[in-house]
């Protein structure tokens, strides 16, 4: 079943929707981040590494954490900044957790107890009271488990690839090769083939041919661009390259695709 609620207010964004292949790269934007994975996975891509959050973990972000945000379920999304605190007196520092080097939670039973608060307030269209007091019950419930210590250490996977794939998504409309991509990355040739190799089961080529089609398809979903400059936009040097492509990899063409959306 598809989920899809939003609740947006100067300091305070908060969505529930069920996504596939949503991505977000997260620099400079609100001043906190969460997220709860429902139901699927999320990725986390920065320059360091790469971690998958599965159903039932939940992670933070502050504005000076830089990374490429992936979601593939269903995601609770929280974008908030300090100002909702502002009517709070109290001595309690609600973002401690936020500004630690630990960014991954279990989903415990008083966060999840948070959650499902969110959840009925979207639900039932309750007032920006009833919101906000869920959305500081969550962030309150991530401290207390914060602070009996219970958050546990990002597990980085290849760190060879989570340079390559971080590279690549920065500069996927752009001319890339195993050339270019070695040059920037400071790994040779032969590291980049195995690396993505070894993660994806890929080739350099076909990875980065799947990652451009997934953004193609976003494109020709949620945007009125014509499918000629979506093409374009995506790196492919021509249409029936990109048709080609499109075709094999999701069983329908780019066309059906527009029209069926």
């Amino acid at each position: 079943m598809n989920i899809n609620y939003l609740f947006s207010q100067i300091d305070l964004i908060l969505i529930l929707k069920t996504a596939k292949n949503f991505s977000y790269y997260h620099k400079n934007g609100s001043d906190y981040f969460i997220f709860a994975v429902l139901d699927g996975t999320a990725t986390v891509k920065s320059q360091s590494n790469i971690a998958v959050y599965k159903k039932g973990e939940l992670g933070i972000a502050n504005r000076n954490d830089e990374f490429w945000f992936e979601a593939n379920g269903t995601v609770l999304r929280i974008y908030f900044n300090s100002n909702i605190f502002s009517n709070i007196d109290s001595n309690y520092n609600f973002l401690s957790p936020f500004l630690s080097k630990s960014k991954r939670y279990y989903i415990n039973s008083e966060i999840d107890s948070a959650i499902k608060n969110i959840y009925t307030s979207l639900e039932k269209k309750k007032s920006r009271f009833f919101v906000y007091s869920a959305v500081l019950q969550l962030i309150c419930s991530i401290n207390d488990t914060y602070n009996k210590s219970l958050p546990f250490e990002v597990h980085e996977t290849d760190s060879n690839f989570a340079k390559i794939a971080y590279f690549i998504e920065n500069h996927l409309f752009e001319e890339l090769s195993i050339d270019i991509i070695s040059q920037n990355v400071f790994l040779s040739r032969g590291s980049i083939c195995s690396s993505i190799k070894e993660v994806t089961g890929q080739t350099c080529r076909e990875y980065i041919t799947t990652l451009r089609l997934e953004k193609a398809k976003r494109f020709i979903l949620y945007s009125t661009h014509s499918l000629q400059q979506i093409a374009k936009a995506c790196g492919f040097k021509s249409y029936a390259t990109f048709f080609r492509n499109y075709t094999k990899q999701f069983g329908i063409t780019p066309t059906e695709e527009r029209n069926n959306r």
